[in-house]
């Protein structure tokens, strides 16, 4: 299923990452899927939200406590404005960090904010993926991912714990959807039990056609990431290989 239809083209595809448990490899995820379209020649923005800041130190490394802009400072300006990016050292690939130790500022953050997904927008087209790392601490600011994304990966692992977690996801991923109904999961981890299976499925589509990226979702039980090594524009480059 192509999965264009929401948004023109040369839109970006903007893509959270999400689970309601740590150590499922949400940033791990986040991060391979952006150095992989980098490295294919594609212009990358990846979107850390988690205080853990699991991405921003794969990046920066220990920079990430010295950088003036990161996603604080963007929500808490009053400004109608795009979020301040960095380079993170990496060709084709920027990155609007977290900051740690800020714990109290995204506990107190308003919900069902738009401030993202508003300022996303206003940076125009000049990337073709924003990957966003949503953390599962604070609800609030799982929803400022899920409300700026257009599709959902859900990383699981195969324990009880994750699977308790499913209700508390549904229940997130609905009051997101309130504000950005477009939204879709791609897929999710293997693990899940039949009512957890039947609740995601009611986000989700079954195939998804990206540009250079196909995503395979098995009864709901698996997603399949491919990046394709396929030449890329005019100029013949290839991806990851």
């Amino acid at each position: 299923m192509p999965v264009r239809s929401k948004a023109r083209a040369s839109d970006p595809i903007r893509i959270a990452i999400y689970m309601g448990k740590g150590g499922v490899g949400k940033s791990t995820t986040t991060m391979m899927l952006s150095l992989l379209a980098a490295r294919r020649g594609d212009r990358v923005l990846t979107v850390d939200l988690d205080p853990e800041c699991g991405a921003s130190r794969d990046f920066l490394g220990s920079a990430v406590r010295s950088n003036p802009h990161n996603i604080k400072t963007y929500l808490e300006s009053p400004l109608p404005e795009p979020p301040a990016v960095i380079p993170s050292g990496i060709e084709n690939l920027d990155i609007l960090p977290s900051c740690p130790d800020e714990q109290r500022f995204f506990r107190h953050y308003p919900e069902h904010s738009t401030r993202l997904q508003e300022g996303l927008s206003l940076l125009g087209k000049q990337y073709r993926w924003i990957l966003m790392d949503v953390p599962n601490q604070f609800d609030n600011v799982a929803e400022i991912g899920l409300i700026a994304a257009d599709y959902v990966i859900l990383p699981v692992e195969l324990t009880v714990d994750c699977s308790e977690r499913i209700p508390t996801v549904l229940r997130i991923l609905d009051e997101a959807r309130a504000l950005n109904p477009n939204r879709s999961v791609l897929g999710t981890g293997t693990g899940l039990g039949p009512t957890e299976r039947s609740g995601i499925e009611a986000h989700s589509q079954r195939t998804a056609d990206l540009p250079g990226l196909r995503i395979r979702t098995g009864s709901g039980r698996s997603v399949a990431v491919q990046y394709d090594h396929v030449p890329h524009g005019d100029d013949g480059r290839r991806g990851p290989q």
